[in-house]
């Protein structure tokens, strides 16, 4: 038997425990949670991933590139966010705001909750095995989405050769010298605010882990966002393959001496370096946590978006702020090189879309 044949055999095997397990574990889910039909929209989230893995697989297959089941550094990152922001800092900023809301209310003399009752209200919902199992499902759905997503992200400028950057860059130019009115306006370029930009950019993740937590207390809400989450990385994939870019830091670097020796260009740096090494040999590229090179659309800012949505309905009193903070996410996206102005809103359309479907498909209450 041939090692084509040997492949294919072990995809159809792959296809039925996969199915096998689907059928499994969406009983299981909607037994647990209580729903009566498959709108509950476990059994299309769990499906929308194994497809997004059949087909990434099937892709890698067909070009006779190594398809990572455990990429390097996948696992041990989210484990990572699991501890620190699931079960460590994400109920521990949830606590402070329960604190703060508190206060509040005895502030403007309003019936509230006396401290321990608050205590135990907090370890009702976030010290249970329940909050616990529930968690492990999420980022195991997570790993499930990032599998397909972490093969097919570095696969890209082998899918599609074309590079739309001068398109873009143009229309910045455009776009730029409107919003800073023919370049009144202008973010200085000094060290303080490259910093700023530079630590607040990688806390999507933070912000997106933090936004999980909080909307654990209303359970159908929780599974939207995840699903989100999910769907936002799924739909991405056609859209970076159809319209490819490498991001302003990538095309002009001239442009962006100022982030130098920040935390952003070194990321830069290792990216480029195995952009370079799959698009030449791909087979002997090792596939890792967060490689490849996108800039259409931005993740960064889908996510945020999201983020900030669900936030803004948990906490209404700092939706304004929620919304300032996207608008930053936004302007250091751009600020440190990493994505044109097209790209987040692209972003933000494809987190508003992916919202909105998992809205859909999350229709019954599954809250116990």
């Amino acid at each position: 038997m041939s090692w084509m044949e040997k492949s294919g055999q072990a995809n159809i095997e792959l296809l039925k425990a996969l199915s096998s397990g689907l059928k499994r574990i969406v009983s299981e889910i909607c037994l647990g949670y209580r729903t009566i039909s498959l709108k509950s929209g476990f059994c299309w989230m769990f499906g929308f991933i194994v497809v997004s893995i059949i087909i990434a697989r099937f892709i890698f297959l067909s070009q006779l590139w190594k398809f990572s089941w455990m990429p390097a550094g996948l696992a041990s990152s989210l484990a990572f966010s699991f501890v620190t922001f699931y079960l460590v800092i994400g109920p521990a900023c949830i606590m402070f705001f329960d604190v703060l809301i508190e206060i509040k209310k005895k502030l403007q003399n309003v019936s509230h909750r006396p401290p321990l009752s608050l205590v135990k209200d907090f370890a009702k919902d976030y010290f249970t095995v329940e909050y616990l199992t529930t968690g492990v499902i999420a980022y195991c759905l997570l790993y499930g989405m990032f599998i397909s997503y972490t093969n097919l992200k570095p696969a890209i400028p082998l899918l599609n050769h074309n590079l739309y950057d001068e398109l873009l860059f143009q229309c910045d130019q455009s776009f730029l010298k409107v919003l800073s009115l023919g370049g009144l306006i202008r973010i200085p370029r000094n060290s303080t605010v490259t910093l700023f930009f530079d630590t607040l950019y990688p806390h999507m993740w933070t912000l997106a882990s933090i936004t999980l937590v909080a909307a654990y207390r209303n359970r159908l809400q929780f599974w939207r966002f995840l699903g989100g989450w999910c769907l936002v990385f799924g739909f991405s994939v056609p859209i970076s393959v159809l319209f490819p870019s490498l991001g302003p830091a990538f095309y002009k670097p001239e442009l962006f001496a100022y982030i130098d020796n920040t935390i952003s260009s070194k990321a830069m740096q290792v990216l480029w370096k195995n952009y370079l090494s799959f698009k030449t040999n791909p087979i002997d590229t090792t596939i890792f946590c967060a490689n490849g090179i996108v800039a259409m659309p931005s993740l960064h800012i889908a996510l945020a978006y999201q983020s900030i949505y669900v936030l803004g309905k948990i906490y209404t009193s700092i939706k304004l702020i929620l919304w300032i903070l996207l608008i930053l996410y936004f302007i250091a996206t751009m600020y440190l090189g990493w994505h044109y102005f097209l790209d987040g809103v692209a972003g933000i359309l494809l987190g508003w879309l992916a919202y909105k479907v998992s809205t859909t498909l999350f229709s019954e209450k599954i809250a116990k």
